[in-house]
């Protein structure tokens, strides 16, 4: 008997160990047990004031505005910064998140937005059944600090990306969402892109990393951060090969902090290799025909 106590012991010590170590396990269990959820209550929302925006030609990607308010995005920003651990290797500089699995019984805002991003996706819903409301969520939510940046990255196996920003970079504030592959078309988007670039080779000028390492500067299509403002955009083609159109990066911050709030759409387990995801999500519906019952301007 004392042999099994000790053993008992030793399993019990060896799991405190590991959530003590861990901010994935800390943050799981506080989020959802110790989160104040009294201040989700009184929010209201209408889906008629949605607009969709097509942003390129190159690629299935659209700004929504009017589906996450400003006031909204602050109070998303200021509830959740308190459970925020470091972004790891990832994002090794000036990157703190929190994902976890987030109980919808719990966390009323992310699940009324959650509602919102599957009702503006209706034909996908209701047609293939691929949006049930379940007890548990799988939002992300990052902030990024001076000099913090994310490496150009596809999300994959992630057919279909949803990218909400919680707060407004400024002009010299840096921190836009950059799409290399992505054409530039009007002089507005070449100034965002020339005033990211500065600001990128003046944090590199004093990192003291050989310039021989530095990544490469923006070159496509940059999104400056506007609080409520939403992305969303498919990484797949319509044959369900990976687009590496969608190649992307969040660039370094300079002064200030740029918040987001991320969701992952994906029709399959994240342990399958990227093309089969891809066949799946496009088997169900086309990644042109995510908003069919809208009508989607275009950018000129």
């Amino acid at each position: 008997m004392g042999r099994i106590s000790t053993f008992l012991c030793v399993i019990v010590c060896i799991l405190a160990l590991i959530v003590a170590r861990s901010s994935w396990i800390q943050a799981l269990f506080l989020v959802n047990f110790l989160f104040d959820a009294t201040l989700n209550s009184g929010y209201t929302h209408a889906m008629s004031n949605i607009t969709v925006t097509r942003v390129s030609d190159d690629l299935p990607i659209w700004q929504v505005d009017g589906l996450v308010s400003e006031g909204e995005a602050d109070w998303i920003r200021e509830a959740y910064e308190p459970y925020m651990y470091s972004c790891g290797p990832r994002a090794p500089v000036g990157c703190d998140e929190v994902q976890v699995l987030y109980l919808r019984s719990v966390h009323k805002l992310l699940g009324a937005i959650e509602e919102r991003v599957y009702r503006l996706m209706g034909n996908w819903c209701q047609i293939r059944n691929k949006c049930e409301l379940g007890s548990f969520m799988n939002w992300q939510i990052v902030k990024y600090s001076p000099g913090g940046m994310f490496q150009r990255h596809v999300d994959g196996p992630i057919p279909l990306t949803f990218m909400a920003y919680l707060s407004d970079n400024e002009d010299g504030q840096g921190g836009s969402t950059h799409f290399p592959n992505l054409e530039v078309k009007s002089e507005t988007e070449k100034k965002v892109m020339m005033e990211e670039r500065e600001i990128l080779y003046e944090i590199l000028s004093f990192s003291g990393i050989p310039k021989g390492r530095w990544p490469p500067p923006p070159e496509g299509l940059c999104v400056r951060p506007k609080k409520g403002t939403v992305l969303m955009w498919a990484s797949c083609l319509s044959d369900g090969d990976q687009n590496w159109q969608a190649i992307h990066e969040g660039l370094p911050i300079k002064m200030g902090n740029k918040y987001i709030l991320n969701l992952f759409f994906n029709e399959i387990d994240m342990d399958v290799d990227v093309g089969r995801a891809c066949r799946e999500f496009n088997s169900n519906f086309g990644a042109n025909d995510i908003f069919p019952q809208l009508q989607v301007q275009h950018l000129a």
